[in-house]
């Protein structure tokens, strides 16, 4: 049942099929919100757009789609006004990780790691953004990492993307500051293990303050960590939750 007495809102939120992205979809979810899911894999959307329904989403919208390509990105965000005519809040969670030092890391996946968590951030604001200013407010809050502002052995490719992040929201903020009604925050979160092993060099699903999904087990977050990321959304500028 939604928990409050004012309309729906419209919210989108990338990376949604699994860890960070869908803990904060369920969030929304009991909220009574519009949400509109994205990330690569329809199967595992699907899944949780069922389950956001069963808590009380007044709609649940499917958009397979990669962040790290913008005419994707593009024609997700143009999807969601078509359907809605008004995005309210976006939440950028879509991530992935590498384990290994630069030179141990191939080309093509450390230009992955890049190309999902910090380019694909660039494509969301950048289709966002345009929009938000037109209706004249709106949130746009990309999900960071403590690993943004420092630097950690054999994570080279994620920690650099996460750096990009950091920098990125930062110039948003200064962009938008003629449009006081946008919001451009970052919620920030402690990185956690995996309890599943990666290989040096290879490609994962990012976790943080929490487990990604594994071995059919659902991903877990408190309360406090994806209530950050929504009171983000609601005009705090940065968000640091542990």
């Amino acid at each position: 049942m939604p928990t409050h007495d004012r309309p729906p809102r419209v919210v989108l939120v990338t990376g949604a099929s699994s860890g960070i992205g869908e803990a904060a979809a369920h969030r929304v979810a009991r909220r009574g919100d519009h949400l509109v899911l994205l990330a690569r894999g329809r199967d595992a959307l699907e899944r949780v757009a069922r389950d956001c329904d069963d808590l009380g989403a007044a709609s649940s919208t499917v958009l397979a789609a990669d962040i790290s390509k913008d005419d994707e990105v593009g024609a997700a965000v143009a999807a969601t006004i078509a359907r809605h005519g008004w995005i309210d809040t976006v939440v950028g969670s879509a991530g992935v990780v590498a384990y290994g030092r630069v030179e141990d890391v191939p080309a093509e996946v450390f230009d992955q790691v890049v190309s999902t968590n910090l380019l694909g951030s660039v494509n969301l604001a950048r289709h966002v953004l345009p929009v938000l200013r037109r209706q004249g407010g709106g949130s746009l809050v990309m999900v960071g990492s403590v690993i943004g502002h420092i630097a950690v052995p054999d994570m080279a490719a994620y920690v650099i993307s996460k750096w990009g992040v950091r920098a990125l929201v930062r110039q948003l903020q200064v962009d938008n500051r003629d449009s006081p009604g946008v919001r451009n925050g970052a919620a920030i979160f402690a990185k956690s293990q995996s309890s599943r092993r990666v290989s040096r060099g290879s490609i994962t699903s990012s976790t943080q303050n929490g487990s990604a999904v594994r071995n059919g087990e659902r991903s877990r977050f408190s309360r406090a960590s994806i209530s950050s990321i929504l009171a983000c959304g609601s005009g705090a500028a940065s968000i640091s939750a542990r």
